[in-house]
C-alpha cells in the first residue's frame, strides 16, 4: 500500500555547523572551494640570476651569486684571473663546469687577501665538475685563477661562486608557499629562507619538473649556519620529501643546485609546518590555525602545484567513530594521500590511494577528547590535482565544534520510521546520508534499499546500534540495484543508519524503507505500540499497491486448526512488479511463494498447524518495483471463524511522540479531539478531506490565537505559532501515520 514518504532536499533536513572561518595571513588570496573557505596556495618569485663575461686579459670582478658567463681557457696554457671580495669567516663555494666535450680538466685555485693559495680543486674528463666548499680566513679581495690541469688542453668552462654562511639577502618565504623556479645555468644555486622555531615539524617537498637528467639537490642550514640535512634525488622528473624539528629559532637557508652542477633544471618547491606554532614571519605571533571543519558538509579543495599540501582541523570526543572520505575527481595520475595527526604532533593514521579517479576512506575511534589535524598531498609530489572530501561522526558523543557539547540529533527529517519510505540523495560522491530511528531489543525489521539511479552509483549501507556497535552493512552493485534484510536488533535505543557510495565515487539517489516485522514496534519511543498488520477476512479480496518498490504491506488473518485455507496473490500489473509472498504461522515459521513476469499469479493450499493470528506480507521480490495486487485467503472447509477485531489500543501517531512516556507539549497522551483516530500533533488536517494543504492552512488562519481544540497540534491549549510550525513540517502529507485501523472515520476507536 502506498506510505507516507520524505523526499524533501536534504539541505532542508539538516542543521550544520558553519565552519570557523579564520583570517588568512596577509598577501593570500581566498577562495570558496565547496562548502569551505581555503587560503589559495601562493607563489614565490623567482630569483634572477646574473651572467658576468670573462675580461681577459682583465681581471673579471665577481660577486656572491655571480656565474660567468662566455669563459674559456685557450690556448691551453692559458690561466684566467677572478676576483672577488671577501669576509673572514664567510664559507664560500666555488664551482667550476667543464661545458667542452675534449680532454679539458679545469682546475681551480683560491688565492686569500695575501695570495696564498688557500684551496684548490680540479677534475677529469669531458663535462667534469670541480668544487671548492671552505671557510675564509682573511677580509680582502680574493683571487680565484682557472686552468687547465695540465696546461696542455682548451676548454669551455662555467664558474658560479656562492656564499654559503652567513645568509645573504635572499627570497624569504612562509610556510605553504610555493616555489616555481630553475636551476640554469648548470652551476647555479638557489637559496630561500624561511623562519623556524624549535617544538615545530617542518616538511620540505621538492619536485623536479623537467625530462632532461636535473638532479634537484636540496641543503637545509640551521640559523647558525649548521648545516641540518642534504635530501636529493635522480631521474628525470623525481621528487622527495624531508622533515625535520628545528632546534633553534630563526631564517633557516635552503640552497638548491643540481646534484652533479652539470644540468640545468626546473623544479617545485615548498616549506609546510605540520606541527607546532608555526609563525613564517618570525614576528612571534603563530600562524592561523588550519581550517577547522564539521561533520557531514562535503566540499572540495586541490592541490596545486604538485608540492602543495592542504591541511584542516576538527575535533572529535573519546569515544566516537570518526571517518573521513577521500576523492579525486582528476583524470590525470594525482595520488591522494591524507594523514591525520593529533594536536601532539603524533601521527594517528594516514590513507591514499592511487590511479586516476581513486578514492579511500580513514576510520578513526580517538580514545580523548581532542583535535586533529588532516594533511592532503600528492603522495608523489608530482601531480596537482582535485579532490573531495567529507568527515562523518558515525557513532558517540559527536561534537563539531569542540565546544565540549555534543552536536544534537539529526534533524527531524532524518528521523526514518517503520513503515515509511524516505527518498534520499548521496551528493556529491564523498557525501554519506545519516539516519536515526528508534528500536527495541529483539525487534525484528526489514531494511531494504534501491537506488534510484542510472549511473554507477553502489549504495552501501551501514547500521550501528545506541552503543556503537555495528549491527550489520550491506551494498549492492550496477546502476538501479536493491537488497533487503531482516534485521534482529540487540538493544533499545537510537539507531544510525549511514548510506554512501561503496566506491566513494559517484552520487546518487535512493529510496529507504523500514519495516517493523515483530517484536515491541515503537517507531517514536513515546511508550504506545505502533499498529498490527492489517487484519482481513477469509474470502475476501484485498487489493492494494505495492508503492514504492521496496513497501512492505503485511496483513493478518485467524488460522484454526482442522481447517483448509486457499491463498492466491494476483498481481494486477503489467510492468515488471514481481510479487512474493511471506507466510508466517505464529511460531515464527516463515513460508515465502512468489511469480515472475507481468501480471503473474500464484497459488497455495495451507492447513494450519497452529491456532491464532497468521500474518501475510507481500512485496516486490527485487524490493525495486512497484505495483498492484489482489490477495485472498479463501476457506475451502466450513468451519472458519471470523478474526478478531482489531486492538483500539495503538499509537495513533506513529511518527510524532504523544504516549506516556512523550507527551504532548500540554501533558496529554493520545490526543484526539476529532475522534478520527489520528492524533492531534500529527493531524493537521483541518478539513478531514486526507491532506494537508493550503485549505488547512486558512482554516487555521481563522482560528490563531484561540483556544480552538482541533487546531491546537501540540495540546498546550492555545493557538499559537508553535502550531503553525507543526502544519508546516506536515504540509502536503496525509495525516498520520496512525497505528489504528479505523484511522480515517469518526468515530474511532
Amino acid at each position: 500500500m502506498p506510505k507516507t514518504s520524505d523526499s524533501r532536499p536534504r539541505q532542508q533536513r539538516r542543521l550544520h555547523r558553519s565552519p570557523s572561518l579564520n583570517p588568512t595571513r596577509a598577501g593570500a588570496a581566498t577562495v570558496a572551494v565547496g562548502a569551505l573557505m581555503l587560503v589559495a596556495t601562493a607563489a614565490v618569485a623567482q630569483q634572477v640570476e646574473n651572467a658576468v663575461p670573462c675580461q681577459e686579459p682583465a681581471v673579471t670582478q665577481l660577486a656572491y651569486a655571480d656565474h660567468t658567463a662566455g669563459c674559456s681557457i685557450s690556448p691551453g696554457s692559458d690561466v684566467d684571473n677572478l676576483q672577488f671580495e671577501g669576509t673572514v669567516d664567510e664559507r664560500v663555494r666555488i664551482v667550476v663546469h667543464s661545458t667542452s666535450s675534449n680532454a679539458y680538466d679545469p682546475r681551480i685555485e683560491l688565492y686569500d687577501c695575501g695570495f696564498t693559495l688557500h684551496d684548490e680543486a680540479s677534475c677529469a674528463n669531458n663535462g667534469c665538475t670541480a668544487v671548492i666548499d671552505t671557510v675564509l680566513t682573511c677580509t680582502g679581495t680574493h683571487s680565484i685563477l682557472v686552468s687547465d690541469l695540465d696546461s696542455n688542453e682548451p676548454g669551455n668552462y662555467q664558474l658560479q661562486l656562492e656564499r654559503i654562511t652567513p645568509f645573504h639577502s635572499v627570497t624569504a618565504m612562509g610556510y605553504g608557499e610555493v616555489v616555481t623556479d630553475a636551476v640554469s645555468p648548470d652551476t647555479d644555486m638557489d637559496r630561500y629562507v624561511f623562519n623556524a622555531d624549535p617544538g615545530t615539524r617542518v616538511r620540505l617537498a621538492m619536485h623536479s619538473n623537467t625530462s632532461n637528467a636535473f638532479d634537484p639537490r636540496t641543503e637545509i642550514y640551521d640559523p647558525a649556519g649548521n648545516l641540518l640535512a642534504v635530501p636529493l634525488c635522480n631521474n628525470n622528473g623525481c621528487s622527495y620529501t624531508h622533515e625535520f624539528e628545528p632546534t633553534m629559532s630563526g631564517l633557516h637557508a635552503i640552497l638548491i643546485s643540481d646534484n652533479g652542477y652539470n644540468e640545468p633544471g626546473g623544479f617545485n618547491m615548498a616549506v609546510h609546518c605540520i606541527f607546532g606554532p608555526c609563525d613564517s614571519d618570525g614576528d612571534g605571533t603563530p600562524d592561523d590555525e588550519p581550517l577547522l571543519i564539521s561533520y557531514d558538509m562535503p566540499s572540495s579543495a586541490t592541490v596545486s602545484p604538485d608540492v602543495d599540501m592542504e591541511a584542516f582541523r576538527f575535533d572529535v570526543i573519546g569515544g566516537t567513530t570518526v571517518r573521513l572520505a577521500v576523492h579525486s575527481n582528476t583524470s590525470n595520475a594525482f595520488d591522494p594521500v591524507m594523514e591525520i595527526y593529533d594536536s601532539a604532533g603524533a601521527l594517528v593514521t594516514t590513507g591514499s590511494c592511487a590511479n586516476n579517479g581513486c578514492s579511500f576512506v580513514v576510520n578513526l575511534e580517538p580514545l580523548a577528547d581532542d583535535t586533529y589535524t588532516a594533511l592532503v598531498t600528492d603522495s608523489g609530489r608530482n601531480e596537482p590535482g582535485g579532490y573531495s572530501f567529507n568527515l562523518q561522526c558515525l557513532t558517540g558523543p559527536c561534537d563539531s565544534d569542540g565546544d565540549t557539547v555534543p552536536d544534537p540529533e539529526d534533524a527531524e527529517a532524518d528521523y526514518v520510521f517503520y513503515d515509511g519510505t524516505f527518498e534520499r540523495v548521496v551528493s556529491p560522491d564523498t557525501d554519506m546520508v545519516p539516519m536515526h530511528f528508534h528500536g527495541a531489543a529483539n525487534t525484528a525489521i526489514r531494511v531494504a534499499l534501491h537506488s534510484t539511479t542510472s549511473n554507477a552509483f553502489d549504495p552501501a549501507l551501514e547500521m550501528y546500534a545506541p552503543d556503537g556497535a555495528l549491527v550489520h552493512s550491506q551494498s549492492c552493485a550496477n546502476n538501479g540495484c536493491s537488497f533487503a534484510s531482516d534485521i534482529t536488533l540487540p538493544q533499545d535505543g537510537i539507531y544510525r543508519l549511514y548510506v554512501s557510495d561503496s566506491g566513494v565515487n559517484e552520487p546518487g539517489g535512493f529510496n529507504i524503507h523500514l519495516q517493523c516485522l515483530t517484536g515491541p514496534c515503537d517507531a517514536d519511543a513515546d511508550g504506545i505500540q505502533d499498529g498490527d498488520p492489517t487484519i482481513i477476512n477469509v474470502d475476501v479480496v484485498t487489493n492494494d499497491v505495492i508503492s514504492p518498490g521496496e513497501d512492505v504491506d503485511q496483513f493478518a488473518f485467524l488460522g484454526e486448526l482442522g481447517t483448509l485455507l486457499r491463498i492466491t496473490l494476483d498481481s494486477t500489473t503489467s510492468n515488471a512488479y514481481d510479487p512474493v509472498l511471506e507466510l508466517v504461522q505464529p511460531d515464527g515459521t516463515v513460508t515465502v511463494d512468489s511469480c515472475s513476469n507481468n501480471g503473474c499469479l500464484f497459488t497455495f493450499d495451507f492447513a494450519p498447524t497452529q491456532a491464532g493470528l497468521h500474518t501475510l506480507r507481500v512485496s516486490d521480490l527485487a524490493s525495486n518495483e512497484p505495483g498492484g495486487y489482489s490477495l485472498t485467503v479463501q476457506c475451502l472447509t466450513a468451519n472458519c471463524s471470523a478474526p478478531p477485531a482489531p486492538a483500539t489500543d495503538r499509537d495513533n501517531c506513529e511518527w510524532i511522540a504523544n504516549g506516556p512516556l512523550l507527551p504532548d507539549d500540554g501533558g496529554n497522551v493520545q490526543r484526539d479531539t476529532n475522534s478520527d483516530g489520528y492524533g492531534n500533533v500529527c493531524d493537521a488536517d483541518l478539513n478531514n478531506d486526507g491532506e494537508i494543504n493550503f485549505s488547512d492552512l486558512g482554516l487555521l488562519k481563522e482560528v490563531f490565537f484561540s483556544t480552538d481544540a482541533d487546531a491546537d497540534f501540540n495540546g498546550d491549549g492555545q493557538v499559537s505559532f508553535i502550531d503553525l510550525g507543526r502544519m508546516k513540517a506536515l504540509f502536503f502529507r496525509p495525516p498520520g501515520p496512525s497505528g489504528l485501523q479505523c484511522a480515517g472515520n469518526v468515530p474511532c476507536p
